[in-house]
């Protein structure tokens, strides 16, 4: 059980991102935005089951919900229970839960998703071995588990201080860190950077550029590990639960 003075147990921890009118878009909307993209076009089928694990303000649902068959959205906020009639989606449900309580899937009947994305979640959760125990539970055995969180490495040569990117996270990993911990539990991960290539340089050297969801780039962090230090996020790519 999480004590209530946890910081993973209070909702503003959680991403309280919300699409603003653009373009042009900031650079939190086009790292957020595009996440999602990236992962339904090359992870999400049609005829997918799919959960969002860690909704927050239920952008990603809305997102995911016209390429799937089914969408869930799950997070600690008890606002999350009305974003259905906001989003007006005929094949999405909203449900108000710990992604830190023991045994979730079986507390809230989920079972058999193809697909669990959880973007900007795992840094707020101090029990995030019980969160992924959970994504694995609601998952088929041949489904994939995406996971985004900051960059540890950026931040922290790139933040004040070495500061985190926010206050609020609990802890952020490095590539290898979360791809040890995702290694626990799934065969298969494969690590990518999200990044804007030349941005740190270009920032440097007073350069003015507005950025675009055309400049965001994904690659495997082992095809470009020269990017370690600029690179705003990861994504995890974890298959084969054992």
């Amino acid at each position: 059980m999480i004590s209530p003075d946890s910081a993973s147990a209070r909702p503003e921890t959680h991403a309280r991102f919300e699409l603003q009118g653009g373009p042009p878009y900031s650079l939190d909307a086009i790292l957020h935005v595009s996440r999602y993209v990236w992962a339904a076009q090359l992870f999400v089928q049609p005829d997918d089951y799919v959960l969002d694990f860690g909704c927050g303000t239920g952008f990603g649902v809305a997102l995911l919900s016209p390429r799937c068959a089914e969408v869930v959205g799950i997070d600690l906020d008890p606002n999350v229970v009305g974003l259905r009639e906001r989003f007006q989606l005929s094949n999405a449900q909203f449900l108000c839960a710990n992604a830190c309580e023991v045994n979730l899937g079986v507390a809230l009947g989920i079972g058999g998703v193809d697909v669990v994305l959880s973007m900007e979640t795992i840094e707020h959760l101090e029990d995030y071995f019980t969160y992924v125990e959970n994504a694995v539970s609601m998952m088929k055995q041949t489904g994939t588990f995406v996971v985004g969180t900051p960059n540890r490495t950026m931040t922290y040569n790139r933040y004040e201080d070495r500061r985190h990117m926010d206050p609020s996270h609990v802890q952020e990993f490095t590539a290898r860190s979360l791809e040890r911990t995702l290694g626990g539990y799934f065969d298969q991960v494969e690590m990518y950077y999200q990044y804007f290539p030349n941005f740190w340089r270009e920032t440097a050297e007073g350069i003015p550029r507005t950025l675009t969801f055309e400049d965001v780039a994904f690659q495997r962090i082992e095809d470009v590990p020269h990017e370690a230090t600029d690179a705003f996020a990861l994504v995890a790519v974890a298959t084969q639960p054992k």
